[in-house]
Order: C-alpha cells, then sequence, then structure tokens
C-alpha cells in the first residue's frame, strides 16, 4: 500500500476547446493570491496581548549597585594536558628551525662493512 503525506494542490482549470489541453483561467490576481497563499507564514512567538502590555517598560534596568562591575569571564573547559599540548604546538609553530632536516635523498648512507 502505498501512502501520500503531499497530496498536489489541484489548480482549477478548463480543457482547451480547439487542442484538448487543460488550461488554468484564473486571473493574474487569483494566481497571485495562490502563490502567496502557497508560501511559508511567518507566526508570532507570543500573542498580541502579550506583546503590548500597558504601564510596562520595555527596557527595564537591572538593580545592581553603583560599585557593582559586571564582567564576562572565559571559561576553559580543556584539561591541564590539553592546554599544555597547546601552549606547546603554539610555540613549535612560532619557532623557526635552527637546522633544516636532511632530504631523504641527501641522508647518509650506511656503509656496509663485509668482514
Amino acid at each position: 500500500m502505498i501512502c501520500c503525506l503531499y497530496m498536489p494542490k489541484e489548480v482549477p482549470s478548463q480543457f482547451d476547446l480547439f487542442s484538448g489541453e487543460l488550461v488554468d483561467n484564473r486571473t493574474t490576481k487569483q494566481r497571485r493570491l495562490a502563490r502567496e497563499w502557497e508560501r511559508p507564514q511567518q507566526t508570532l512567538m507570543f500573542s498580541q496581548r502579550d506583546m503590548a502590555q500597558f504601564g510596562v517598560e520595555a527596557h527595564p534596568k537591572l538593580p545592581i549597585s553603583a560599585k557593582t562591575r559586571l564582567e564576562l569571564m572565559m571559561e576553559d573547559h580543556r584539561t591541564e594536558e590539553e592546554k599544555a599540548e597547546a601552549i606547546q604546538q603554539e610555540a613549535l609553530k612560532r619557532n623557526h628551525r635552527l637546522f633544516e632536516e636532511p632530504l631523504p635523498e641527501q641522508a647518509p648512507q650506511e656503509e656496509s662493512s663485509d668482514l
């Protein structure tokens, strides 16, 4: 059994007298309204009653004393080992190499001694 979750919208059409094809005879206004109806509509997050309340201040002030300082604090959830590894990687990235590593073809060849 095949179940169809989406049923296509039927467009009112008529048969053309000469070609026998279905023709959409709606006016441009009817087509425009149908397109607008098919578009997703934004829903309100809050009801009109909740949005327009008389006597409610839109931007209330926090009841904080003048001596209180608000600051943002960075939290690092990494372990001490992860922090040390990150510091080591950054240090290695910023340092220049003192000695160039030999290329594979320039690597010293081991001499085989035949005894």
